[in-house]
């Protein structure tokens, strides 16, 4: 259960890199930065194509490294970005806060999270990726539930320094102490460390 405990606090926590939680913040983004939608849908892109060209590069950092390590590395960048994001102040810096918050958090956070149930789980694998889905899912829907009115009244940049700190107190300490260091501690077929 560990192992899925930390998997389905990764995937709720990519919430801040997740299109459903950034929406909520597109409004007063246009408004301070003085930007068209078409430009901040255009930024949108560029992130969104960077982190699935990406992705396979990720995949095989999981491979080499293990999941451990590399929700560890997703955790710790993906929290930096959320941070460094919000002292943005034009669309080149706010491209760049895209790029970074899809590859960090949509993209890698996303397939670290479910690929370390695969990874570490030898028995009963697919209730466990099912159980990391839903937590992951129903998280990453009432995300924006609890954005929203913290962006309105904290501002979003706050709301993104906060989101970058909750990733690293939650998701840096479940990857540390939840998930094995190898593979191989399970590979015996039971799910003892899981």
């Amino acid at each position: 259960m560990a192992v899925v405990a930390a998997s389905s606090l990764a995937l709720a926590l990519s919430a801040p890199g997740q299109t459903t939680v950034m929406s909520v913040f597109v409004d007063a983004i246009i408004g301070e930065l003085g930007v068209s939608r078409a430009a901040v849908s255009t930024a949108y892109l560029a992130g969104s194509l960077t982190g699935a060209v990406l992705m396979p590069l990720i995949g095989r950092a999981v491979d080499r490294y293990g999941p451990r390590a590399v929700m560890l590395a997703v955790a710790g960048c993906f929290g930096a970005v959320l941070i460094a994001s919000s002292a943005l102040s034009e669309i080149i810096g706010l491209t760049a806060a895209f790029v970074g918050v899809r590859v960090c958090g949509q993209g890698a956070l996303t397939l670290v999270a479910t690929t370390a149930v695969a990874v570490y789980l030898s028995h009963r694998r697919g209730l466990g990726v099912g159980l990391v889905s839903a937590v992951g899912t129903a998280a990453i829907c009432t995300a924006p539930v609890l954005a929203e009115p913290l962006a309105a009244t904290w501002g979003w940049r706050q709301v993104w320094i906060a989101e970058g700190l909750a990733v690293w107190a939650v998701v840096i300490p479940a990857a540390w102490l939840l998930l094995p260091r190898r593979a191989r501690a399970v590979a015996d077929g039971s799910d003892a460390a899981a």
